[in-house]
């Protein structure tokens, strides 16, 4: 249920990364988006594989971001917990999710 909120965040960041105005907006969404997401990612950190779309939309969310707006993702809080959850979430074996990590 959290998977398409990240994504359509993806997508907002893609869309709207330029606009000035929407910046300030942009970092809410990702900050606020990018903790809950990285709660849940820990409380299955072992079982990471039962929730790959999860896996697959947070990291592409952290991708997106990286690529159109990397001074939110540089700035958040959640970067350092979601780089050490990067060495366990790299190992998910399904395609879409580890194509979104890497």
């Amino acid at each position: 249920q959290h998977s398409s909120y990240l994504y359509s965040a993806e997508i907002l960041a893609h869309t709207y990364a330029k606009d000035p105005e929407i910046v300030p907006v942009l970092t809410e969404l990702f900050n606020q988006l990018s903790s809950i997401g990285l709660q849940c990612l820990m409380q299955y950190k072992d079982k990471l594989e039962e929730i790959t779309e999860l896996v697959e939309d947070f990291f592409g969310m952290f991708e997106r971001y990286l690529r159109f707006a990397p001074r939110i993702v540089l700035e958040s809080p959640t970067l350092p917990p979601t780089m050490q959850l990067w060495s366990l979430a790299i190992f998910v074996q399904q395609k879409e999710a580890v194509e979104a990590i890497i």
